[in-house]
């Protein structure tokens, strides 16, 4: 029979120290694992536990079980995992096929996250569909105790409106499942159409989302395809008035917002322009000529490829002026 691993004596302060920081209701809701569980056949569940407590020791691997319910899989989650120092921990959420005897006859990676040095490392937003999911836990060496959290965030319902009910015009945030493909009119009147643009949409891990958007004659603007995290966008969009059309391709839960990024610009500013959502688009092969009268916001874009150049940022000016960089949170 599966028998509880003997918890070595560092395990109980971790677990002690771990529980201390966390509300008492929450922390009477961790699950410890049970030897032996280092295959898919013999996996820990979780039974409905947010947390779970494990060790790796020697060639240790774990593997536990999350079983993913409708309910669920109308939230937004977040992974969190604490480790031991000096090695390499890591986390891979696996869709497991299996045969009736209990042999794997498929393995999907559909996420992999890590600590270097045992402090805690928390993963973007995620969706995942209703099912059961292989969580892995590995190290590159060393040993010691592990505490993996499941972060249960807000429904997908919190300021997003249902697709069935979206009157998609301007700015807009909205949720809802997929069956294969669904299609929506977005409008822009002449205001929206002085702005840019990007649109955004996230599925479920290991599902491929298609984003297309067509222009009010019905022409292709962009088409993306979200990896495996189920993420995907089309940005820097400079549309005009009138009523497009998005597409979306895929299956499970998914979100789907437009978000206004700035005012189109073509090397003038244009005012008002003294705030982040009213921020003037600065594009990186021109210059920019603007009055500095008092707080101007300008956005740029990034890409795959000006990430990791090196940039050179001239300012000239016959009055003093502060230039402060912000991140795409608005972090300074």
């Amino acid at each position: 029979m599966p028998h509880p691993r003997p918890l070595r004596r560092a395990l109980p302060v971790l677990l002690a120290t771990v529980l201390a920081l966390i509300p008492t209701a929450f922390a009477q809701n961790c699950a410890l694992e049970v030897e032996p569980n280092d295959a898919p056949a013999t996996a820990t569940p979780l039974d409905g536990r947010n947390c779970l407590v494990g060790a790796l020791e020697g060639n240790d691997q774990d593997a536990w079980w999350w079983e993913v319910d409708e309910e669920a899989s109308e939230r937004v989650w977040h992974l969190e995992l604490d480790s031991f120092p000096g090695h390499l921990t890591k986390l891979d959420v696996v869709r497991i096929e299996m045969a009736a005897n209990g042999d794997v006859t498929g393995a999907d990676t559909l996420m992999t996250m890590g600590t270097a040095d045992g402090r805690q490392v928390r993963s973007a937003p995620i969706l995942i569909a209703p099912g059961r999911y292989l969580l892995g836990l590995s190290k590159s060496g060393g040993g010691g105790e592990y505490v993996l959290h499941l972060r249960a965030g807000d429904a997908l319902s919190r300021g997003r409106t249902a697709l069935e009910r979206l009157d998609a015009a301007g700015a807009f945030a909205s949720y809802g499942v997929l069956d294969e493909r669904t299609e929506l009119a977005w409008v822009l009147d002449a205001e929206g159409a002085g702005s840019r643009w990007a649109v955004e949409a996230q599925g479920a891990l290991g599902t491929t989302l298609t984003l297309e958007l067509l222009d009010p004659d019905g022409a292709r603007i962009g088409r993306a395809s979200s990896g495996a995290d189920g993420r995907t966008d089309l940005r820097s969009l400079g549309l005009t008035e009138g009523a497009h059309r998005l597409v979306v391709e895929g299956s499970g839960p998914f979100t789907l917002a437009a978000v206004a990024t700035g005012t189109v610009t073509d090397g003038d500013e244009i005012e008002p322009n003294d705030s982040f959502d009213q921020a003037n688009l600065l594009r990186l092969d021109r210059p920019l000529r603007g009055t500095g009268t008092d707080a101007d916001y300008y956005v740029f874009d990034i890409g795959p490829d000006e990430a990791g150049r090196p940039w050179d940022l001239h300012v000239e000016t016959s009055e003093r002026v502060d230039v402060r960089l912000h991140d795409g949170d608005r972090n300074e």
